[in-house]
Formats: structure tokens, sequence, C-alpha cells
């Protein structure tokens, strides 16, 4: 039966893919019905939903005594995934749409993108201060330092697309 497994994979990508799709679909609905933006509901409750499998195997082989190897699984896994869910559907879409031979962009509706991309950057140079400050010991005081700067940050980045902390000049 090893014949299957490239189908089989195939048919798992497609399932996954349409699943995600579904998830996007309803939170926009839903999202749509509170009147709440789609950047918002993205930077919650897709953001939390896509790191909780990880959140939740990281603290189980750190569980199991590889400290270092769940810390590297969490931070390499949500690597990855922003590189490769931002920019492979960008790519992909800016080659459909003709690529540089007709200056095709994608359009984003974001009040502040850039201070988001921002606010994530400072968010991985804390992690790597607060890392290092602690010698590379992870502890519960590393810990919930870390889960306020997440706090923070996420907090800052919800203000912002609400167009509450930096307006944007733009009326809805």
């Amino acid at each position: 039966m090893r014949r299957w497994y490239p189908l089989t994979f195939i048919m798992c990508i497609v399932y996954l893919a349409g699943c995600a799709f579904m998830i996007f679909w309803l939170l926009s609905i839903i999202g749509y019905t509170f009147d709440i933006p789609e950047s918002v509901m993205g930077l919650t409750f897709l953001a939390f939903g896509g790191c909780m499998p990880e959140a939740v195997s990281a603290v189980l082989v750190i569980r199991s005594g590889s400290g270092a190897m769940g810390v590297s699984n969490a931070m390499g896994a949500n690597s990855l995934a922003i590189l490769f869910s931002l920019g492979l559907p960008w790519f992909i879409r800016t080659l459909s749409d003709g690529g540089s031979s007709n200056n095709s962009y994608l359009v984003i509706a974001s009040y502040g993108l850039q201070y988001s991309i921002i606010a994530l950057l400072g968010a991985i140079a804390w992690l790597y201060i607060v890392i290092y400050v602690a010698v590379y010991k992870l502890r519960k005081r590393v810990g919930m330092i870390l889960f306020v700067g997440y706090g923070i940050i996420v907090a800052f980045m919800i203000l912002n697309e609400l167009d509450v902390i930096i307006p944007s000049g733009e009326e809805c």
C-alpha cells in the first residue's frame, strides 16, 4: 500500500486547505456580524488558534525534559508560518496578476501595518533580550515576562488596527 502515500498526502493538503478556508471565511462572517475588522479577527482568533497546537507540543516536549527543543520548535514553527503563510500566497497572487510586467500589487486593508511590523520586530528583540538576561534558563518568571510582553504587543496591534493609538486620518 506504499504506492498510495502520494495520493493520501495530496488529499491531506487539500483537506487542510479546505478547513483553513472555511475557518477564515467563518471568522470573517462573525467579524462582519459583530462589526469587528478582519485584521483584528486575524490578530486574535486566527493567530491564537494557529499557535495553539505548537504551544501544546512545546509544553509536552518541555515537560519531557527538553526545554531548548520546545522553545526552538515554537520559534521555528512561527518563523516558518510567517514566511510561508504570508510570503507564498502573496507571491502566487502577484504572479497570477502578471507580476512586474504590469506593476500589479496587493492592497492590504490595514491602518497601521508598518507599526505592526515594527511591533513584531520589537517582540523578537524583547524575546532575545529577556532570554539573554535570564542566562538562557527558562523559569516561570521568564514565561510571565514574555507573556506580559506578548499581551502588550497584541493590545498595541489591535488598538492600532482599530485606529485608536496612531490615527490614520482616514474615515471608515
